[in-house]
């Protein structure tokens, strides 16, 4: 948890993105789970690769996803 009371969603997965493929091979994990850690690749970043970043945040102590009721 941060100052602001606020985490990323647990698992958020950004692709590297190319013509027509927006799911690429190269990813960024934020806020991974422990089976992520285990199964993440580590990936070097080129000059003038193109990724699609999606930052969402929670303000739930876990950083998961729930639905309103």
């Amino acid at each position: 948890m941060t100052e602001t009371g606020n985490d990323a969603w647990k698992g958020m997965l950004s692709c590297q993105q190319t013509q027509n493929v927006i799911d690429g091979k190269k990813r960024i994990i934020l806020n991974p789970s422990d089976g992520q850690k285990k199964d993440f690749e580590t990936a070097i970043f080129v000059e003038g690769e193109v990724y699609g970043i999606d930052i969402l945040i929670s303000s739930g102590e876990d950083g998961k996803v729930r639905l309103p009721s």
